[in-house]
């Protein structure tokens, strides 16, 4: 799979890219979690910005193919399907992410879950990228 964020196959859209640029460029963060990572474009963008090389980023997912097949339309199902197809969603993420292996934690299980794993680990996040699940 190509690691140039601009070939990087996902949904993260030009105007979320330019916010999160903006966040990252203007703010001191040293900590930050993204809620709904799948494939690590998002991840990618967050992790391409320069201004901070040490910041940790938590990546959370529950990478679970079988909840996308049951609650998404069958057009994004397929595409799953023909760009990745029968891989581990969660091991594909990894692969996308391999070359900043050192500077992200993914952490397999539920926003809800993680942020309060997070919390109770003591654990501080700085700014939040919330893009999971799409449902109110």
């Amino acid at each position: 799979m190509l690691n140039n964020t601009n070939f990087l196959i996902g949904w993260t859209e030009e105007s979320a890219r330019k916010i999160l640029n903006k966040v990252l460029s203007e703010n001191n963060i040293e900590s930050f979690c993204e809620l709904g990572s799948f494939l690590g474009t998002s991840a990618k963008v967050i992790l391409d910005n320069r201004v901070n090389t040490n910041m940790k980023l938590y990546c959370v997912d529950t990478w679970d193919r079988d909840w996308i097949e049951r609650n998404y339309e069958k057009e994004i199902t397929e595409w799953v399907r023909d760009y990745i197809g029968e891989r581990d969603l969660y091991e594909t993420f990894l692969d996308n992410l391999k070359e900043y292996e050192h500077r992200f934690v993914a952490i397999k299980d539920t926003t809800l879950k993680a942020v309060q794993n997070l919390c109770a680990r003591g654990i501080n996040i700085d700014a939040f990228y919330v893009d999971a699940d799409h449902e109110y």
